[in-house]
């Protein structure tokens, strides 16, 4: 299936906006409601509930956390997105930088997304900086195992 271009543009429009200011919600209008998530640091599985479960997470380690998209491409029912997130962590700011795979169904929903990022600058961070270790641990996302970092 092909998707048109102003549908990409729709599709990453809402992404960048959910980035702009994110809450667990925010992309509730481009997932479809059984998305099959894949992403390093977070639960991976299907539904929007387990993209909430990893947004307020990370928010709750991250509560400035912010995304800027750079660019995207996209190719049949395929889009890339290059996003640039950034936020503090333990007092200390921190960049990391994603491409997003989101395979879309023919009315421009997300039916499925693999996120392509290095998390190791993120575990680094947290690592170094232990007035930070409070906040992951109730945060609730994952220990730094080679489950969650091996993707």
């Amino acid at each position: 299936m092909s998707i048109s271009d102003t549908t990409r543009s729709r599709v990453v429009d809402a992404f960048a906006c959910g980035w702009r200011k994110p809450h667990p919600h925010a992309w509730d209008e481009l997932l479809a409601p059984d998305v099959h998530l894949e992403q390093p640091f977070l639960e991976s599985g299907h539904g929007r509930s387990v993209w909430h479960r990893g947004v307020a997470q990370l928010l709750a380690l991250i509560p400035d956390l912010a995304g800027v998209v750079h660019g995207w491409a996209g190719d049949d029912d395929t889009l890339y997105i290059d996003v640039e997130l950034t936020g503090t962590i333990g007092g200390r700011s921190l960049s990391v930088r994603a491409i997003d795979r989101l395979t879309l169904d023919g009315n421009g929903l997300v039916t499925a997304r693999r996120s392509y990022l290095n998390p190791l600058p993120l575990a680094a961070a947290i690592a170094a900086r232990p007035t930070a270790w409070p906040r992951w641990w109730r945060s609730g996302l994952p220990p730094f195992s080679g489950r969650t970092l091996g993707r």
